[in-house]
């Protein structure tokens, strides 16, 4: 685990969680993670973890640590109009991998 780095620490335990794959969990590959939907994560994952249960905050969060947001065929031109469908949001850092948890310690927050 990252030493000393609460929100990387607690990133890497909801991502690793089995109870929370409907919610949050890795890709197959291991190199990034999914969120399925962002209104169940932020009921029920956020607040369990955080202080709070704002999801553009979770991003932010993730963008001052070097995330990127992996973009999907279905979002933008190609985006499916159904209500139903909830946004995928799957996110990318070359330090944060499922079997390589020793990278975590390369991890640090953005200056601002």
């Amino acid at each position: 685990m990252a030493r000393n780095n609460p929100f990387l620490n607690k990133l890497r335990s909801m991502v690793d969680d089995p109870k929370t794959n409907e919610l949050i969990r890795w890709s197959d590959d291991g190199e990034s993670f999914l969120v399925p939907n962002q209104n169940r994560f932020e009921d029920e994952v956020l607040p369990r973890y955080f202080k709070h249960n704002r999801f553009p905050s979770f991003v932010r969060q993730l963008n001052m640590y070097g995330f990127h947001k992996v973009p999907h065929l279905q979002q933008g031109a190609l985006k499916h109009d159904s209500p139903q469908v909830a946004e995928l949001w799957e996110f990318r850092n070359d330090h944060f991998h499922r079997d390589k948890p020793e990278l975590l310690t390369l991890m640090s927050r953005k200056k601002a």
